[in-house]
């Protein structure tokens, strides 16, 4: 089994319950983690036999563009997008929210599915 992965795309969005989320918008951070099979024997050092993360980076940044109300929601489409163009592979996606308008000093909320 191998993994491949992307820690902390940073990247601006409109996404949030509130209105003023979706006026002012904010930075989100994005953890992908992606687990496969990997055929050893016959890797030609060739992208094509391997799940290529510059691929992944741009499904994230695709999804990220479309507003949600929800981070929950953007986690579930960027997941379901990687399943799509990879096939039926394991995939853990973490959409990390900095300095949420919560009326307090939180550092961050997250989902991760």
């Amino acid at each position: 089994m191998a993994k491949v992965g992307i820690k902390g795309i940073k990247l601006y969005g409109y996404h949030g319950f509130f209105k003023e989320e979706s006026i002012i918008g904010a930075w989100f951070i994005y953890d992908v983690e992606v687990k496969y099979e990997l055929d050893l024997e016959n890797l030609n050092d060739s992208l094509q036999k391997v799940i290529d993360y510059g691929e992944i980076y741009e499904i994230v940044k695709a999804v990220n563009y479309k507003p949600k109300k929800l981070i929950e929601t953007l986690a579930f489409e960027i997941k379901n997008e990687v399943i799509k163009k990879f096939g039926q592979i394991d995939v853990k996606i973490r959409v990390t929210k900095p300095n949420p308008p919560l009326g307090g000093d939180v550092g961050a909320t997250f989902f991760e599915c």
